[in-house]
């Protein structure tokens, strides 16, 4: 029934969709690990981490996230309990009042430019 109201509509429905080769977790890890270095991630966390707690803004906050999910997913395949330690931290990222007032702020600005653009 709804296929035939879609039909008079025009709308078609394709259900042909490509199939994927699935990815082995040997290919993941292999590549993530020889390419990814550790210890300049760590770094730019700790600049990030520096970065948030004197200026708070959205691109910080996002960028901050990123580098703690690389680092999470480093440590987690390598079997390495650091990972847990990185992933509280992201997890308090998220009750931070900093980090949601940042979030709000960009947020309302968005928000604006896409009223101003309706004018």
């Amino acid at each position: 029934m709804i296929m035939k109201y879609n039909k008079k509509l025009g709308l078609i429905v394709n259900k042909n969709y490509e199939k994927k080769r699935k990815i082995l977790e040997s290919e993941v890890r292999q590549g993530a690990l020889n390419d990814l270095q550790i210890d300049v991630l760590l770094d730019r966390i700790d600049q990030y981490e520096k970065a948030l707690d004197n200026e708070p803004n959205a691109t910080t906050v996002h960028s901050l996230m990123g580098l703690y999910n690389k680092a999470i997913e480093y440590y987690s395949a390598i079997n390495n309990e650091k990972h847990k330690e990185l992933l509280k931290k992201l997890q308090d990222m998220f009750i931070d009042e900093r980090v949601q007032n940042a979030l709000m702020v960009e947020d309302a600005g968005i928000t604006e430019s896409k009223e101003e653009e309706k004018k």
